[in-house]
Order: structure tokens, then sequence, then C-alpha cells
């Protein structure tokens, strides 16, 4: 399947796509409370291994099954792996699985992996390990996405391109409330952050990421291609540094010291 094919697909949720039964496999589920609404991702690509990432949308409380799946075909005709995962609120109901692809693959294939509960399952990720013999690397480079401020039309144009990973040299999310740098035309746009106030708490950061992670352009370009990331500030708080940051210091909230929890 050629590249822009394999983009329609993502763009359609693969809705069409029938899951193939396993019988070997247990059912883990028979609810449809469960949801996968910030796609699916790959990361920190290597020689033998690459992370693969989604995050699961609970209605109800409570550890979550999820089992990974990784095919060498996009309609998971062949599959090479199957991972039973769990996840539950300590980490946000994020899976995130270490997968040792060299076993299985070639550095120079792609691969197509996704994510199931019961009939449920997530969109379609392709991802690839790094090829040491490959005599050039294509890559694209991001920094400074600021959700509010506009669109993510370069990460969609990007999931087009024929690269091995996009890096982003951080900024990848900004801490900032409504009414904040780069918030001018938000409202207008359909595009306010979540939550509305500056981020502080675990639970902020928790629902900004899963905001930007929403987004449907991100995640196309999360869903064609392995992510090298790079933090910067905006991670946490701009300008910040061991005593304080732009917004915060040790004058007016001690608190922000617990800030290196997150």
């Amino acid at each position: 399947m050629r590249r822009r094919g394999f983009l329609k697909l993502i763009a359609l949720g693969f809705s069409f796509l029938p899951l193939k039964s396993f019988s070997s496999t247990p059912i883990l589920y028979k609810t449809n409370k469960y949801s996968f609404n910030h796609g699916v991702a790959s990361g920190d690509p290597n020689s033998t291994h690459v992370i693969l990432w989604t995050r699961v949308t609970p209605k109800v409380s409570g550890t979550v099954n999820v089992m990974l799946e990784i095919s060498k075909d996009i309609g998971f005709d062949e599959i090479i792996y199957r991972k039973k995962c769990s996840t539950n609120y300590d980490n946000d109901y994020c899976v995130k699985y270490d997968f040792h692809a060299a076993k299985y693959i070639s550095p120079s294939e792609h691969f197509y992996f996704r994510f199931i509960i019961d009939s449920i399952h997530s969109d379609i990720g392709r991802s690839k390990l790094l090829d040491q013999s490959a005599e050039k690397v294509n890559f694209s480079v991001f920094s400074c996405s600021n959700y509010p401020a506009g669109f993510f039309h370069a990460y969609e144009e990007c999931s087009k391109e024929d690269i091995d990973f996009w890096i982003h040299l951080g900024d990848y999310i900004y801490e900032y409330g409504q009414g904040g740098y780069g918030t001018e035309t938000a409202e207008r746009f359909n595009r306010v952050p979540e939550p509305k106030n500056e981020l502080f708490s675990l639970s902020d950061y928790r629902k900004r990421h899963a905001q930007y992670k929403s987004d449907k352009q991100s995640k196309l370009l999360h869903a064609m291609h392995p992510l090298v990331a790079v933090w910067d500030d905006h991670e946490v708080s701009n300008d910040a540094w061991k005593y304080g940051a732009e917004n915060h210091s040790l004058d007016e909230e001690i608190l922000f010291l617990e800030r290196p929890m997150l």
C-alpha cells in the first residue's frame, strides 16, 4: 500500500477494517465502556527497539487490560507479535511498550500496530527502526507547537512525507492559560486551552497533553512516523530554573518545587 493510501485510512479511522478473530487469545472485556480518543504514537527508535503508545479513555475507573498487536501488513493478515498490557489511573490510562522490533523485522521495513480492548480498537500506527547501514537519513524538525495559536497543518503535511522519523526540539505543549501568550485567537479558532488556567498540577498537565493528542492533524503525524522528542521549558514552565520560572518564584509559590515530580 502506498503512503497516501495509508494516510486516507488513518483519516477515516479504519472503521471499515475488520478485526481478525483469534480464538487463542482470551476476550478481555465484554463492554463498550472504553475508547481510544488520542490516537497512537511511536518514538525513540533505535536499531533494535521502538516505543509504542496509546491512551485509553475509560468510562469507569480501574485497571484496564489492552492487547497490543503488531503486523507486517496494514490488514493485520500476518500478525507477528501480541502483548497483553495493562494501564490505570496512576499513569493516566496510557499504554507505553518498548517493542524489541529487531527480533521480528529488518531495520528497513515498516510495521503496523494497534491496540484492542475486546472489539474496540485504536487507530493503526506505522513505525520502523533506525537502519544503521543506511547511507542517508530523512527526518523533519519541529518546535514550539502552541495549540491555541493556530492549527497543526505542518504536522499533517509532514505525515505525507517519506521520512524515517521526526524530531521535536521542545515546547511540544505550552503551559499558559486562556489569556496568556498565543491565545488571542483561541476562541475564534475553537482552540481554547484545556484547562483554561495556567498549568500547575499533575492533573493540569495531563489534561493539556490530552488536548494536544486529540488534535486530528497531530494524530496523523504520530501514527505515521516515529518521534524523537527533546524537551525545552514550556513542557513545564517558561524560563524555568532551580528556584522558579517566569510566573513562579519561591517568594510567591513554594509549591513550584513540587513540579519536578511531574
